[in-house]
């Protein structure tokens, strides 16, 4: 177990990730792929939450700063709604509209995004109109957030991801890992991993192209040629010449080895519309192209498959 912390320690090492919006209430994922992204720090009100007494809006949980950023995306919004942020005027018996965003905006571009001019109260919701002309406010149905990434659930079932950045957040710092992902979540429970995959499987269920960062379990050889080369940490003291050129020859045999599983992996899924993007030759891991629901099932249930995350930033060292 020590071993395997250690490697993902030393794959933390290498990456750093920042996770993006999701979604709740899907088809649970394989229970033995990690789907990772930050690392939960603390549990706090989630930013936007339902109102409890008419239900029709997500109400801000706290005042949001003037600068503070939110984007917004969503693949199932009818062209009969309208996604409304508004602020809060005094007792928030009045309000102001910031910006409204229809099916055709998020078609053009995922996200949209918005920068708050003024401090202050807000709150979503979603207009809708119907065929005879009536309009009204769509039912507010559940809100799941892990820190400032989350969805909104509607009643009609449009899901709407959302992630909030800048100065007003619980913990606002450039090193939070919560927003670089400096390590997996080690944490079975944590509401971000579910978070995670709702959002791959919401856009792979429309179509939509996404790359995607796939970790896989090259086996124990391959691993033990890992171990054998050094990179992993446990010296007390500088090796000496013959240990550096054993070392070597493992590591020369580990990338060959770990090249020949991924070539056996990429096989596999061959015709499954699972599109090869990006190999790192050192690590176990890979960038792959999925555009469909049929192709991330197949990379899914890939026996070498162990983690899968959203490719929202990569930075190799």
């Amino acid at each position: 177990m020590r071993n395997r912390i250690q490697m993902r320690g030393k794959i933390a090492g290498i990456i750093a990730m920042s996770v993006a919006c999701a979604c709740a209430d899907v088809p649970k994922p394989r229970p033995d792929v990690n789907y990772f992204g930050g690392v939960r720090i603390a549990a706090v009100r989630p930013p936007f939450d339902v109102e409890p007494t008419r239900h029709e809006t997500f109400e801000g949980a706290r005042p949001f700063s003037a600068g503070v950023r939110l984007r917004f995306a969503s693949f199932s919004m009818s062209e009969h709604e309208q996604l409304r942020l508004q602020r809060c005027g005094e007792q928030c018996s009045t309000a102001k509209l910031v910006h409204s965003w229809s099916k055709a905006d998020f078609q053009k571009s995922q996200p949209q995004e918005v920068v708050l001019e003024e401090s202050g109260d807000y709150y979503l919701w979603l207009r809708k109109e119907l065929p005879n002309g009536e309009v009204g406010a769509e039912r507010a149905a559940a809100a799941s957030f892990d820190r400032e990434n989350g969805i909104l659930r509607f009643a009609s079932g449009t899901v709407i991801f959302v992630a909030i950045d800048g100065s007003g957040m619980p913990v606002d710092r450039p090193d939070d890992p919560v927003r670089i992902g400096t390590e997996p979540i080690l944490d079975e429970k944590s509401e971000l991993r579910k978070l995670e995959w709702a959002s791959i499987l919401e856009k792979a269920r429309h179509g939509v192209r996404q790359d995607l960062i796939v970790q896989i379990d090259p086996g124990e050889t391959v691993n033990a040629l890992l171990r054998e080369s050094g990179l992993m940490p446990g010296d007390v003291e500088p090796p000496d010449q013959a240990t550096i050129s054993r070392r070597k020859d493992a590591f020369s045999r580990y990338r060959t080895a770990l090249r020949d599983v991924k070539l056996k992996m990429l096989a596999a899924l061959q015709g499954s519309g699972v599109e090869m993007k990006q190999d790192f030759d050192v690590i176990a891991i890979v960038i792959v192209s999925v555009s469909s629901e049929d192709a991330l099932r197949a990379l899914q249930s890939s026996a070498w498959v162990t983690a899968i995350s959203e490719n929202h930033r990569m930075v190799v060292s």
